[in-house]
């Protein structure tokens, strides 16, 4: 065996241990409520798990981006665990994992050392700000991108090294594979420009022609090795132009464009050097950070002309430290789609806008860890074991979503978002009059915040505070009349208000607006069952669980719909099925039980009475049922 490759293979298994040591904690965390329910919770092409229609879904329609890669990724994760995190959180770190194990062997393709290609490895594996992209079931497209852009440079290394057109079309399948899965890379084709540079591709094309104007020559092989990228360059624009369509037809919140030209790239230039501060220092992190919305001309130029000086910098000194160069130029072309100047929505900071741009900065100081003597090797040592004790604290607040949003709220308490975050994770917890006050305090700091608008007027429906909960709902389709869920929750505050009519007009607008709303369909046949209308309500049922097989209440009710049709096994059936897939779901216990007695099957609706009450010892109509059946066994059983 060959020593280095031996070598080799012990930093691969550390990096493995290290990665693995900071994130496997995952499994055991749950989703959080925050873009998860949209992507993967409450899915209900995702929650279908592995289909054909699913499928072509996947690779046709666009919603925030265009992503086929990403959403299949989380098709089959659904058809792996369901609706079980741990397995979805799994996926994500072993991605993570596999981009570090990538990147070691990239860095040592493009010849750095063993010890600076590990410790650019290993922070890019455990560093504060990676916690995330890797923590964030919703960023799989980070991770998974992540996988095909080092895939990519692999390739392009290999083709460089040896050209040939089946390895050019491995290339532009890598790179395919990475704008599939998050178009932030589509300046990756610009990254491959400068790795020309760093593997001395320019020089060896001009010492293969023959003349001497050197300049034109040079400037001869520098538009050959661009028109070379131009397939990539046409792959990378399909993501962005579909993306770009569907943003104009449905609406999406374009904060930049109501905002002075100086605000734009004020906070762009300062976010990218307050990515490099938190490169060393990264302290008050969180999972949003608010929009300033306010930049002065001196703040504009004093960032631009750190940038310029910084850039201005390595140049001079690269000359004698060509990493310096390699790694600035990789930072600043990974920063731009996602900085805030062609960032859309209202973020213009994000940890996970820079997963794949700050490896650029690890690089221009790999040099540490490279020099002969030790003390600079224990120094990497030690930064990496920082990082990774960070990353592994920082880690724990996303274990749910009321730990992640109120550390936001520590960082930062007019955070608007943290406070809505706090509101819908207290409000699972019944915890009514603190929810109210983050919902409330949301709407104050963010008075155009529509999310908030929806859950201050569910917040207030759920205390029956009807004429609050109808002004909330008023305000959020002043904002955005156009919104599905809205409407579906307006229409449950007119439901519960007796407002029967105006309640099914808003149900029935909202499944207008998405008929795919599995929200939507449910609320109406909550509406409908209430109305005495089975056979719709449970037609309406049906329609969710094609959408979302997931959906626990309304397979609950439409075993309860079937029962009272006396059509008992079809019922049992569904309601084993839920609880196959939640066995805690009280309500379901109790119904199974109803069910077994009125089929005189009295030791069996002994046995689903007895765990519905042990669920709930506070509904005292589990325990009269349970007490019944106790009492028709004791005077003879008849079944």
């Amino acid at each position: 065996m060959n020593p280095r490759d031996h070598s080799e293979r012990w930093f691969y298994f550390g990096l493995i241990a290290l990665t693995l040591g900071v994130f496997g904690q995952s499994v055991r965390f749950d989703f959080v409520d925050y873009d998860d329910p949209f992507n993967v919770t409450e899915n209900a092409q995702v929650l279908r798990g592995m289909t054909v229609d699913g499928v072509v879904w996947a690779l046709t329609s666009c919603d925030e981006y265009w992503r086929p890669w990403t959403r299949l990724s989380h098709m089959m994760d659904a058809e792996l665990f369901g609706v079980r995190a741990g397995g979805h959180h799994l996926t994500n770190v072993w991605l993570h994992m596999a981009a570090v194990l990538l990147l070691f062997r990239l860095m040592r393709r493009l010849s750095f050392s063993e010890w600076s290609s590990a410790w650019i490895a290993a922070l890019f594996a455990v560093h504060p700000m990676r916690v995330e992209s890797v923590m964030w079931v919703t960023e799989r497209k980070d991770v998974l991108s992540g996988v095909f852009f080092m895939l990519t440079l692999l390739a392009y290394v290999r083709y460089v090294r040896a050209l040939s057109w089946g390895r050019y079309v491995m290339v532009c399948m890598m790179f395919l594979g990475a704008v599939g899965s998050k178009p932030t890379v589509v300046t990756l084709p610009s990254l491959l420009l400068l790795l020309d540079w760093w593997l001395g591709r320019p020089e060896r094309m001009e010492l293969s022609r023959p003349g001497n104007d050197r300049w034109r020559d040079g400037a001869r092989v520098w538009l050959r090795l661009v028109l070379e990228k131009v397939p990539l360059l046409l792959l990378a624009m399909l993501p962005v132009v579909l993306t770009a369509e569907t943003h104009n037809r449905m609406g999406f919140e374009r904060m930049e464009e109501s905002l002075p030209v100086e605000v734009r790239w004020g906070t762009a230039a300062m976010s990218s050097l307050m990515y490099v501060w938190r490169l060393v220092w990264p302290a008050g992190l969180a999972v949003y950070y608010p929009h300033p919305m306010s930049a002065s001309w001196t703040q504009v130029i004093c960032a631009v002309a750190a940038g310029l000086g910084i850039t201005a910098g390595v140049l001079v000194l690269g000359r004698w430290r060509r990493e310096l160069v390699l790694g600035w130029g990789w930072y600043v072309l990974m920063l731009i789609p996602p900085v805030g100047v062609m960032a859309a929505g209202g973020m213009y900071l994000s940890d996970r806008y820079v997963y794949l741009a700050l490896i650029g900065l690890t690089i221009m100081v790999s040099g540490i860890v490279n020099a002969p003597m030790f003390w600079p090797r224990v120094l990497g040592a030690i930064m990496v074991t920082l990082y990774a004790a960070g990353a592994f604290y920082q880690a724990q607040y996303w274990s749910n979503s009321l730990a992640l949003f109120r550390r936001a709220l520590v960082v930062d308490e007019a955070n608007y978002v943290a406070h809505h975050g706090v509101a819908v994770a207290l409000d699972r917890q019944r915890e009514m009059e603190a929810a109210l006050f983050h919902a409330r305090r949301s709407v104050e700091l963010k008075p155009k915040y529509v999310d908030g608008w929806v859950t201050l007027g569910n917040l207030l429906a759920s205390r029956e505070r009807m004429a609050e909960a109808e002004t909330a709902y008023r305000r959020a389709l002043e904002l955005n009349p156009d919104v599905a869920e809205t409407w579906a929750n307006f229409g449950v505050a007119q439901m519960l208000h007796g407002q029967w009519d105006e309640a099914r007009k808003s149900m029935e607008r909202a499944i207008e607006l998405d008929p795919r709303s599995a929200k939507a369909h449910y609320n109406l046949g909550m509406l409908l069952a209430k109305l005495g209308e089975l056979s719709e309500a449970k037609a309406a049922y049906e329609r969710v669980l094609a959408l979302n097989q997931w959906h626990e209440n309304a397979r609950n009710n439409l075993a309860n719909i079937l029962a009272r049709e006396g059509r008992y096994e079809e019922a049992l059936k569904h309601y084993d099925l839920l609880l196959r897939f939640n066995p805690y779901h009280a309500d379901a216990h109790n119904n199974r039980g109803s069910v077994f007695y009125l089929q005189g099957r009295l030791t069996e609706a002994l046995a689903a009475y007895r765990e519905a009450a042990r669920l709930r010892p506070d509904r005292t109509d589990y325990r009269q049922n349970l007490e019944r059946v106790v009492e028709q066994l004791k005077s003879g059983p008849t079944g």
